[in-house]
């Protein structure tokens, strides 16, 4: 009933207005990580 005391709902909430902006910063990451991969080989 209250997100701000409840366990996983308050602490982890993004404002509304601030979405946009985390969208496209998260998008800006994925792009520049798919543009820098790398190839870690593990020896089995």
């Amino acid at each position: 009933e209250n997100p701000d005391s409840a366990p996983s709902d308050g602490p982890n909430m993004v404002p509304l207005e601030q979405v946009p902006t985390l969208l496209k910063m998260l998008v800006m990451i994925d792009r520049i990580s798919k543009k820098n991969q790398i190839s870690i080989e593990t020896k089995r």
